[in-house]
């Protein structure tokens, strides 16, 4: 059998892509994250395939009131979504047409799955953990904040803080700081165990206190 021409050859891989491409087009799909920007990431399709998938630049399945410290490597599925959703995820301008359902592959949202491999959290608990740290806070630019770090938890107010760490206990307000730890107490650098104050009339209140 004589081998087709280039012509013929051409042909048949561009009609063998297109019954590929058919045949994937609304069809949810599982993937894995390459890389994130913001809340949009870009994931390779989880399936073997002679034909090699591209990678897709797609949302993830949030909010802007919860962002997400997705990472590379993070699996989930693509859901697919009948009409372009590109203007709406900023990755794009041209809006969605009832008239014009969105091209093959080109409106997917991210949706991240659980593993059995996780460990094991507690099943009583509604757990919230970041990879390095989790941040509560009012909206983005707000003055209050709770940050859990490995190693300590900050609470923020505009100007007033609490930080606490494995050795200390830190609380900054109205301009004074007051330091709690294994070694004592101290308000404002002096030690509260051994401060003194300047002696006040009967009646009247002590000065300030002064370092013993």
């Amino acid at each position: 059998m004589s081998n087709p021409s280039p012509a013929t050859w051409l042909q048949n891989m561009a009609r063998k892509q297109a019954r590929l491409v058919q045949s994937e087009q609304g069809q949810a799909l599982p993937a894995s994250i390459v890389s994130m920007s913001g809340q949009i990431a870009t994931v390779k399709i989880e399936v073997q395939s002679q034909t090699p998938w591209p990678l897709l630049e797609v949302p993830i399945a949030t909010s802007p009131y919860d962002a997400i410290p997705l990472q590379k490597g993070d699996v989930g599925w693509l859901a697919p979504v009948t009409f372009s959703i590109a203007a709406l995820a900023g990755l794009g301008t041209m809006p969605a047409r009832v008239e014009c359902p969105a091209p093959n592959m080109s409106a997917y949202v991210f949706v991240p799955f659980s593993s059995a491999a996780w460990p094991q959290p507690d099943p009583d608990a509604r757990t919230l953990a970041g990879r390095k740290r989790v941040i509560i806070q009012s909206h983005a630019k707000g003055k209050a904040s709770v940050v859990v770090d490995d190693d300590h938890i900050t609470l923020q107010c505009d100007k007033s803080s609490v930080e606490v760490t494995p050795s200390t206990i830190t609380l900054n307000a109205g301009g004074k700081e007051v330091v709690v730890s294994a070694s004592g107490v101290t308000l404002d650098g002096i030690d509260f165990k051994s401060h003194t104050h300047e002696s006040g009339q009967p009646g009247q209140p002590t000065g300030p206190a002064q370092a013993g």
